[in-house]
This record gives structure tokens, C-alpha cells and sequence, in this order.
């Protein structure tokens, strides 16, 4: 992986092979993030877990193939120490077939590139709702 900032904001390059959510907490502690903005992500996926809110409970699916990945977004927010790292993309397979919801896991298949935004004064963190059962996005 490659990366590097410049007026708070970082790009990054993921290698084949490379575990998405492990390079993202890796760029979290070497520029020491607190609470970032994932402005875009583009390049392409393997092995990846997608989930979909019904509104009562995730449902999960599982891809192994290649997809093209077209678009990723989310935040990253401290949880006691920890990045919670919240993203949603959309991804496409060799049909053209587009699949998309909130991204639990991936492998970088030939490269990713990524775009965050660090934050400095706006502070996130994800608490628990207790109303809806969700760790939800607080703005500080």
C-alpha cells in the first residue's frame, strides 16, 4: 500500500492481495485519525460481504469473483480507541451488473485507489441507539 496527505487529505493505493478494511486501519494509525470522511474509492474486488438493512436486521452476501469496484463512501469514526469504519459501494460484475450496499469485508483484486478527508474540529463516533439497535453516527 501507498499513501500520502496533503491538506488533510489522503490517497491511498491498495495492492492486489490486499485486505481493504486492514490497509484503511493502517493509514488510521500512521496519520493517527480520529474521524475521517472516505471521499471515493475506486479499483476492484474479490471475496467481498455485502450487507443490506431491512430495517429490522442485516442480510449478508457473499461474493467471491472479481468486481469492478464503482463506488465506495463512509466515514471513519473513533469507537473507544478503534476506527469504526463505516462504508457503503457499489460494484459491478463482467456483465456490467451492478451490486451495491453497506461493504463488510474485500480483497483488493489488481488495485484500489482511495480518497479520505481527516478531520480535524468535527469529531465522530458511532453510539448504540436504542431505539433502532444500531451503533449510529454522532457528530461532536
Amino acid at each position: 500500500m501507498q499513501s500520502a496527505i496533503e491538506s488533510n487529505v489522503i490517497l491511498m493505493k491498495l495492492e492486489h492481495d490486499e485486505d481493504l478494511f486492514e490497509e484503511l486501519r493502517n493509514v488510521v494509525r500512521e496519520y493517527k485519525i480520529e474521524s475521517a470522511i472516505i471521499l471515493s474509492g475506486i479499483g476492484q474486488l474479490r471475496d467481498f460481504e455485502l450487507l443490506y438493512f431491512t430495517g429490522e436486521k442485516y442480510i449478508n452476501k457473499i461474493f467471491k469473483k472479481a468486481h469492478e469496484l464503482l463506488s465506495m463512501q463512509g466515514s471513519i469514526a473513533s469507537d473507544k480507541g478503534n476506527a469504526s469504519i463505516h462504508i457503503h459501494a457499489s460494484l459491478a460484475n463482467e456483465r456490467c451488473e451492478v451490486v451495491g450496499g453497506h461493504l463488510y469485508c474485500g480483497t483488493v483484486t489488481v488495485l484500489n485507489e482511495i480518497t479520505l478527508l481527516k478531520l480535524d474540529n468535527i469529531h465522530l463516533t458511532r453510539e448504540l441507539n436504542k431505539k433502532t439497535g444500531l451503533k449510529e453516527l454522532q457528530i461532536k
